[in-house]
């Protein structure tokens, strides 16, 4: 048996992909870790960033509570918080969006697993993806890092096409210009449409500003503000 602790759209995503599995999240259900025997457990935890970096306390009060069980970790958490979890712990990252998270879960090409080789291996027979997807085992910082970057390049993206929009005229052909470069393979069609003008949402605003304040990056640190005046333009 294995639990699934927090059940937003990410738990509940990878829930549902397992087949023996119980719930766990005091907004949706009475269960509790304490009243069940299991094999490991995921965690899927919100971690909102608090003065600028990303607060991982309800991680380490779950895994407090969990001991020496496998833990897989899908929560988003800076690399320099990730050497305290013990060998028990395997980080994996998932690259969901809300509105599409079951089908991005079951399309995506590659998963990645943080941690131990044995400990990663255990996790991917219990999701059963040996021969379903391409499996990357790395150590738990780096995999951190790919989340944090994948994130923060497509909120970059996001932010310069929808400056760009907001700096041409109505002489432009905005549509044709992005469905053009949209077919050069080192851009790609994704992140450049605009609906309203900015990225927000759960995870974009708060990754980049933990991940800029993280390296001390002044790119990330200078998107987050052309970011704020496209949003506050809206």
């Amino acid at each position: 048996m294995i639990l699934v602790i927090g059940c937003g759209y990410v738990g509940n995503t990878v829930a549902n992909s397992l087949s023996n599995v119980i719930k766990i999240d005091p907004k949706y259900y009475d269960n509790k870790i304490e009243n069940f025997m299991y094999d490991g457990a995921v965690i899927c935890l919100p971690t909102p960033t608090v003065d600028g970096m990303c607060d991982d306390s309800l991680i380490e009060e779950t895994i407090d509570r969990l001991g020496d069980t496998r833990i897989l970790i899908k929560s988003t958490v800076l690399p320099n918080l990730l050497d305290k979890y013990g060998d028990n712990v395997v980080y994996s990252p998932e690259f969901l969006r809300e509105a599409h998270a079951r089908k991005d879960y079951s399309n995506s090409e590659y998963v990645i697993w943080g941690g131990l080789k044995k400990e990663a291996e255990w996790w991917m027979k219990t999701f059963r993806c040996t021969h379903t997807k391409t499996n990357i085992i790395m150590d738990k910082k780096s995999a951190s890092t790919i989340k944090y970057v994948y994130n923060c390049w497509l909120a970059t993206k996001v932010a310069f096409f929808h400056e760009l929009y907001s700096k041409l005229d109505k002489t432009y052909n905005y549509h044709m210009i992005t469905n053009t470069l949209a077919d050069f393979e080192n851009i790609g069609p994704s992140h450049m449409k605009v609906k309203e003008l900015g990225y927000d949402g759960n995870c974009f605003p708060k990754d980049m500003e933990a991940f800029a304040n993280f390296l001390d990056s002044e790119l990330l640190k200078s998107v987050i503000k052309v970011n704020e005046s496209l949003v506050s333009s809206r």
